[in-house]
């Protein structure tokens, strides 16, 4: 099924291909297939891809590190909150338990968009390896102008 953008429609065939459709006004309707390595290719060039799996490790790594934080911080925070209050009955407003909680819900704001990949210590895998990155520059130098 098409996908429409305004005038622009798109869907993905079974060989990975992208099927682009648009409208010219007169009835008429240009189409264009794109292979996956055009994709790239445009990607690469207009900076939305990276291709090096070192990003994509430093991700993962970054991530693992700032969930382990969240966890520290919310460790803390209960033991704090778990202390007894001196004088009795003084209630819990006191501005380290205030800050404490303040700190926990920055680092759940933080960790919110991180629940993904790396759940659980899963491999983040990157969308491509170094053999596609000589691909890409062996088609870079082909599609290049004179």
């Amino acid at each position: 099924m098409m996908t429409k953008i305004y005038d622009l429609a798109y869907e993905f065939n079974e060989n990975s291909e992208v099927l682009i459709e648009q409208d010219t006004g007169c009835g008429e309707v240009d189409r264009v297939i794109l292979h996956p390595i055009h994709l790239r290719l445009l990607c690469t060039e207009l900076g939305m891809f990276n291709g090096s799996e070192s990003a994509w490790r430093q991700v993962a790594t970054l991530t693992r590190r700032l969930k382990l934080l969240r966890a520290r911080v919310e460790t803390l925070h209960d033991m704090l909150v778990s202390m007894p209050v001196y004088p009795p009955g003084a209630g819990d407003d006191s501005s380290e338990n205030l800050f404490s909680e303040a700190t926990l819900e920055m680092a759940n704001e933080f960790c919110a968009e991180l629940e993904g990949p790396c759940e659980s210590g899963q491999e983040v895998t990157p969308p491509a390896t170094e053999g596609d990155q000589a691909v890409l520059d062996l088609a870079h130098s082909y599609f290049a102008a004179p």
